[in-house]
């Protein structure tokens, strides 16, 4: 990192906090809507699309910190993460049957996992010392006012292209979180270059590393087994009579 950020760095750090707001959280009570006045789906299908996504999230936020924490470059996660939330997006509205929605919600759900680690790495790269406090702060300022932004946006538009239009917003977001974290200094954000002997002993592979971890990999098969018993436990909670009107 270079002894003083440059200030478009900060400036774009900011507004990818506030084009991230949306993302981070996905389009929520919004979905909701849409598969029931849309797709006309019941409340079971509905409750297990919102869940794939929370709970791919949840699996996710610890794998991503690690990605995030052993890159380099910091720019790369939140970029990579955006242009496949802004694809999925895309192509969500001529989605019909429940697999396929389900895997995209997950897909959704990993990608905005590494939203919030690469957020903290881009601002901790940042901040010099004693400074970390007040980036976040400022940070956190601009990511609620992108929450209520895009509320207010994602609200007016679905009202105008009868709710379709909450995967376009979505999509917007990301190509704006893209440029946001394309506009950061590289240099800026990039961690001292190790000595030699250093870099020689991290030299380790990535797969190596997280399958030597035991805990690691017990925490992450945990998840797992909670987010397929949740799913299981909506799966029998849909009504014998949603066979009829199941989206097919």
């Amino acid at each position: 990192m270079s002894e003083k950020p440059s200030k478009r760095s900060w400036v774009a750090l900011n507004w990818l906090n506030f084009f991230a707001a949306d993302i981070s959280d996905g389009v929520g009570p919004f979905l909701a809507v849409y598969l029931a006045s849309n797709l006309h789906w019941q409340s079971g299908p509905i409750g297990m699309a919102i869940a794939a996504t929370q709970l791919s999230m949840v699996v996710g936020q610890s794998p991503a910190g690690f990605v995030v924490d052993r890159t380099r470059r910091k720019r790369i996660p939140i970029v990579v993460a955006s242009l496949v939330v802004g694809t999925t997006s895309l192509f969500w509205p001529a989605l019909r049957s429940l697999p396929v929605v389900l895997v995209c919600q997950v897909v959704l759900g990993l990608a905005a996992s590494f939203y919030i680690p690469t957020l903290v790495a881009l601002a901790a790269a940042l901040s010099r010392k004693g400074e970390f406090d007040r980036t976040i702060s400022k940070n956190q300022s601009f990511n609620h006012a992108g929450n209520v932004a895009s509320a207010v946006l994602t609200g007016v538009v679905a009202r105008f292209t009868t709710n379709a239009g909450i995967f376009y917003c979505m999509m917007g977001f990301a190509v704006f979180c893209t440029i946001s974290a394309l506009y950061i200094a590289p240099g800026d954000v990039a961690p001292p270059e190790p000595a030699r002997q250093e870099e020689g002993a991290r030299k380790k592979s990535f797969s190596r590393e997280v399958l030597g971890n035991k805990a690691f990999l017990v925490f992450l098969l945990v998840l797992s087994a909670l987010a397929l018993c949740a799913l299981l436990v909506l799966w029998r909670a849909m009504p014998e009579t949603a066979g009829a009107s199941q989206p097919s």
